[in-house]
């Protein structure tokens, strides 16, 4: 019985029509449709309960965003033209979604309060939209399995919430290209496992953020308003990367702090910092975070 279909990177056009969610006799699991010249998903949806990963990822999809197959645990409708705003009760019905990335499509209007009840959501990538509002603090206070936070290239504003739990398990913050402003948080150094920090390309005002985890391998602060002498008492053992550029640092840089770290380290610099990966039960799904 045909549980897994895989129609990637081809030259498919149309629409996806509601047959190709009997095949199997209703016990399709997986289909990879990306990579093709999709336009739409037939109407009305008739998602099968079976289906546990569907990726639509870079076809040319539009209007307003489907609904969410209700048992999946990997969705991604990324690299589409969707529009509009996202459904204030898009995650309502989902009990077991682990993934879900939107990036680069046209959605614009504020970040749904729904996703605060995605308890299990572990990769969550809204970057490279239109969205508009502030940073939910439930996001970030509530969701204790998230891992992966993108909500990079939109029209984000306000401040960072301080509300990240000492439970967080974020590794991967990418809040760049936005217009946040105000300071980083101190509530931040509860995410313990945190490896990757973008912030570049906003108005945020600030010292040297001393307080992150000693997990960090990549810090981009490139293009905001940081300010003050880039000095700390403690060190970053892993730190890979640092962009610090087209900010208000002043003063001497101290080998003693994180620096003379980073040095010890230059001889065995490992290629992991920039992925998160997470086992779906067919292989491993990658997660990107690319600095650019």
């Amino acid at each position: 019985m045909l549980q897994m279909l895989d129609l990637s990177n081809n030259r498919i056009i149309g629409e996806v029509p509601n047959w190709i969610w009997e095949i199997g006799n209703g016990a399709l699991t997986h289909l990879d449709h990306s990579s093709n010249l999709l336009v739409s998903l037939q109407k009305p949806y008739h998602f099968p309960s079976s289906l546990s990963y569907l990726d639509l990822h870079s076809n040319i999809l539009q209007g307003e965003l489907p609904p969410l197959p209700q048992d999946a645990n990997y969705i991604d409708y990324s690299n589409n033209n969707f529009e509009k705003s996202i459904p204030p009760n898009i995650v309502n019905s989902t009990d077991y979604l682990i993934y879900l990335s939107l990036s680069n499509n046209s959605l614009s209007g504020a970040i749904p309060t729904s996703f605060c009840t995605a308890t299990r959501l572990d990769v969550l990538d809204l970057s490279a939209n239109r969205l508009s509002g502030s940073i939910l603090p439930c996001l970030v206070e509530k969701v204790e399995h998230l891992a992966v936070l993108n909500l990079g290239g939109n029209n984000i504003s306000g401040h960072i919430p301080d509300t990240f739990s000492i439970y967080c398990s974020l590794k991967i913050l990418d809040m760049s290209q936005n217009y946040l402003e105000g300071r980083l948080l101190v509530s931040l150094a509860n995410c313990k496992s945190l490896q990757v920090l973008n912030v570049r390309n906003n108005n945020i005002y600030d010292g040297f953020p001393c307080m992150l985890p000693s997990s960090l391998r990549v810090l981009v602060l490139r293009s905001n308003r940081f300010h003050g002498q880039v000095r700390c008492s403690r060190s970053w053992k892993d730190l890979q990367i640092i962009d610090i550029a087209s900010n208000n640092f002043t003063g001497y840089l101290y080998t003693k702090s994180f620096w003379g770290m980073m040095l010890e380290k230059d001889a065995r610099l490992e290629s992991d910092y920039n992925h998160y990966d997470r086992r779906f039960g067919f292989g491993v799904e990658y997660y990107l975070a690319t600095v650019k």
